[in-house]
């Protein structure tokens, strides 16, 4: 599984906004498929998160 570097070195902030980054891996799952739960596990926040980006 390659993940981005930034996603792995820092605990995620509650409240904090989605970075660039996420936003690409979030579309970039999407296209391979993956479930919300399975993004929303690799990036390290909610599902409700995932889901409304991907709205």
């Amino acid at each position: 599984m390659d993940r981005l570097q930034s996603t792995t070195d820092m605990p995620r902030r509650k409240w904090a906004h989605l970075t660039f980054a996420e936003r690409v891996i979030i579309q970039t799952r999407r296209k391979d498929k993956w479930s919300l739960r399975r993004i929303a596990r690799e990036l390290g926040c909610a599902v409700n998160t995932v889901r409304n980006e991907v709205r």
